[in-house]
């Protein structure tokens, strides 16, 4: 395969991660949008590892966010531009907040 296409299936394999496509259905869709035959699982594996970084840091950058006094509709469109749909945004977003508030005071008690 070619790093195009490679890329191509890692981009897929990303979108239908964060869709919530289930294991089984994952490795079909990707089969069937693969050239030839094969094993698609290292590009699940990768997907999903990057899918996961990215949350966790999109995480720590909106807790971050508000720290610094942005607003949740400003967070929520950073976390649209990510990729993120507009119902997780908000989720992420109102955790970020309640995380932030929490740390902000804790560290106002130090």
């Amino acid at each position: 395969m070619s790093n195009e296409y490679d890329t191509e299936l890692f981009n897929l394999a990303v979108s239908l991660i964060r869709k919530g496509t289930r294991y089984v259905e994952l490795i079909s869709k990707l089969e069937t949008a693969a050239i030839g035959n094969p094993d698609v699982r290292d590009v699940i594996s990768a997907a999903d590892k990057y899918v996961k970084e990215m949350q966790t840091k999109s995480f720590e950058a909106a807790v971050e966010a508000f720290k610094r006094g942005e607003t949740q509709l400003a967070v929520e469109r950073k976390l649209r531009a990510l990729g993120f749909q507009s119902w997780d945004a908000m989720t992420v977003a109102g955790r970020a907040q309640e995380k932030a508030a929490a740390e902000l005071a804790e560290e106002a008690k130090q």
